[in-house]
């Protein structure tokens, strides 16, 4: 097989933890537990019990807010809006860093409230984040088989799809974000990612250019600059290297594709500058290595 750097792209890695994107706090506040019209004197200090774990919360002092939210529910076992607060607990030990704990609370919470969309994405994102994908999975398409619309669920379950070669069905998550989420670019990188897959490299190189039209970023560059160059458009490749460097300016990546442009090119000085221009901005050592394997550690450090 022809090493380039598309194909380390293609090949290279686990493509799920770096695409993980940001969920707002998952915590649920008082405000949102349905409270009894009359409550007792016994509901209203689990009530209580609550707003101080909610106040904790508030100012990220975790263990507190979970010492009051632990205490609520040993009050009243068997409220049925507690698994709201095994939802906040699943929220709180993530944030205490505890993620065993945390996807044991998520779980009582979800035997208690199958259909919850909080507790479903906050198991799922933690999950993700320990590298059980496996798990996930069934998490993400709860969410989407209750409600179709979801951004977040959508896009990491279209990545997982790639990332176990399921490019076909992966390509139909991310199609269905294009046409509900238009100005996240997401979906149009997913599809350049599984033509890259297949082969498809014409429309990869669409879709890269897609992504980077909506919103420039480091990966989709490398990632059509490259195939560029595997396709032997050398010329333009190099013209989508400049408008890259003016967004990433000091990126070894960067210079790594310049120095191999160059080489392709059989500009041997030019190519030796941006090779130690890679090597001071800490280009990958990995595609540095396969693409400039005579060039040893010590060498590049000098």
């Amino acid at each position: 097989m022809k090493i380039t750097i598309s194909n380390i792209l293609k090949a290279g890695g686990k493509i799920i933890c770096p695409l993980l994107f940001f969920i707002p706090s998952l915590y649920a506040f008082s405000s949102e537990i349905p409270s009894a019209q009359q409550a007792s004197d016994h509901e209203e200090k689990y009530e209580a019990l609550i707003d101080s774990a909610d106040r904790y919360a508030a100012i990220k002092n975790w263990t507190k807010a979970e010492l009051f939210t632990l205490e609520a529910i040993r009050l009243q076992p068997a409220k049925k809006t507690n698994w709201l607060l095994w939802a906040n607990l699943g929220e709180i030990r993530t944030n205490l860093e505890r993620d065993d704990d945390a996807i044991e609370a998520y779980n009582i919470a979800l035997t208690l409230h199958p259909k919850s969309q909080k507790t479903l994405m906050g198991r799922a994102r933690l999950l993700i984040l320990n590298k059980r994908v496996k798990e996930a999975l069934p998490d993400l398409t709860t969410l989407l088989t209750n409600d179709s619309t979801l951004e977040w669920p959508r896009i990491m379950r279209g990545f997982i799809l790639l990332d176990k070669g399921l490019t076909k069905e992966a390509a139909v998550d991310f199609s269905i974000l294009n046409r509900l989420y238009p100005d996240n670019n997401r979906g149009y990188y997913g599809l350049g990612m599984a033509a890259q897959m297949e082969g498809r490299n014409d429309k990869a190189i669409e879709m890269f250019s897609k992504t980077i039209e909506i919103e420039p970023e480091e990966e989709a560059y490398l990632r059509l600059i490259s195939l560029l160059a595997d396709e032997g458009k050398l010329m333009e490749a190099s013209d989508r290297l400049r408008e890259a460097m003016k967004q990433f300016p000091r990126n070894g990546n960067m210079f790594l594709l310049r120095a191999y442009l160059h080489k392709l090119n059989f500009q041997n000085d030019e190519a030796e500058i941006a090779l130690k221009l890679a090597n001071e901005y800490h280009a990958d050592p990995h595609l540095f290595e396969i693409f400039f394997p005579k060039i040893t550690k010590q060498e590049r450090k000098k």
